[in-house]
């Protein structure tokens, strides 16, 4: 069942590269594709932002009337009137995780078929994927695996001859060497075969500085690409007020996130880097587009000193000890009241005695 929805997902990629030769310019307009079907789901998630953009002048007078103090019972009283201003405004924090999670079954199955191009793109079974790779492992000395086709292509290629009579119904996907390598040419770029590894490269320099320098720069490009499209995406999206643990562990991630991506573009060959470069600049493209369809509110100062206005108004006045000179209550909240009338009360009864 799996197999027929990988190919059916994988039939526009191979309309894309018949028509273009080049298996990276068909990933290209794949991915364009892939964000134009999501995009719906990228629109929900904007509006989502803005429902949530629009609390904000509420959300701050909220904090600012807890502001200053960290003990339980206070942040659980911000947390209790979150909720009910979330509820009010009928916003769900987890609305935006919805369309992600969709994203993820497709970008692994993506995956699948950028790593499987003799299944998807030149129509083999997966008994005869098999049997390329159990024969491409005998004769690299190694061992390759059926699900990740790219690294044997370039074996294929050098010992065409022992293929076609080796691999049953070869010869119908690939009548002449030269038919195989037009195939093959797709996952080149200048005469470099992008279904290499750039960590396979490493101290090469001498041998193809041509290869060298382009699978080296493969990830280094994945990173920039994806440190960049972070901070725009960031930067034309909404940002819910954060505390400064969290805006602190916003900033690790910054780095963690692009460098664990790009030792993976390291280890993963050359043509998956390229993809998630190309993806990274159309998830750029895409929040500035949605920005400007759906703006993000912005408000002024009075704004939000009406908000304070109105939430204020919804509380009864903090009750303040009267007789006691001692500092740090444990609540600024009257929630809290009762328990420091009686702390009071048991002072008092401890001096009578």
């Amino acid at each position: 069942m799996l197999d027929s929805l990988y190919r059916l997902l994988a039939y526009p990629l191979t309309l894309f590269y018949n028509f273009s030769g080049s298996y990276i310019l068909a990933m290209i307009l794949y991915g364009v594709l892939i964000k134009v079907v999501l995009f719906p789901f990228g629109i929900k998630q904007q509006k989502g932002m803005i429902r949530q953009a629009r609390m904000r002048p509420k959300e701050m007078a909220i904090r600012k009337r807890y502001a200053g103090r960290d003990d339980r019972k206070t942040q659980m009283k911000l947390q209790e009137d979150l909720q009910k201003l979330y509820q009010e405004e009928g916003y769900n924090p987890l609305s935006g995780c919805g369309p992600m999670l969709l994203q993820l079954p497709i970008i692994w199955v993506l995956y699948r078929i950028v790593y499987e191009p003799l299944k998807y793109i030149a129509g083999a079974t997966a008994e005869q994927c098999r049997q390329m790779a159990e024969l491409a492992g005998n004769i690299a000395q190694t061992k390759f695996s059926s699900a990740s086709q790219v690294q044997f292509l370039d074996v294929i290629g050098k010992n065409f001859a022992a293929f076609k009579d080796g691999v049953d119904g070869f010869a119908d996907l690939f009548p002449t060497v030269e038919d195989y390598s037009r195939f093959f040419r797709g996952f080149t770029l200048f005469d470099v075969n992008l279904t290499k590894n750039p960590s396979s490269v490493l101290g090469q320099i001498g041998e193809n500085w041509v290869e060298f320098f382009l699978l080296i720069s493969i990830p280094i490009l994945v990173f920039a690409a994806q440190y960049v499209s972070m901070k725009v995406i960031r930067r034309y999206s909404y940002q819910p007020v954060q505390d400064a643990q969290a805006a602190a562990s916003m900033k690790i991630m910054d780095f963690a996130m692009p460098l664990m991506i790009t030792f993976m573009a390291f280890m993963f060959p050359g043509l998956l880097g390229i993809y998630w470069i190309v993806n990274s600049v159309l998830s750029m493209v895409q929040q500035m587009l949605l920005k400007k369809l759906y703006p993000i509110p912005v408000f002024t100062e009075e704004d939000y000193k009406e908000a304070e206005k109105q939430i204020n108004g919804k509380h009864k006045p903090v009750k303040k000890p009267v007789g006691s000179k001692k500092k740090n209550p444990k609540s600024l909240h009257h929630i809290d009241d009762d328990e420091q009338d009686e702390r009071q009360q048991n002072d008092k009864e401890g001096e009578q005695e």
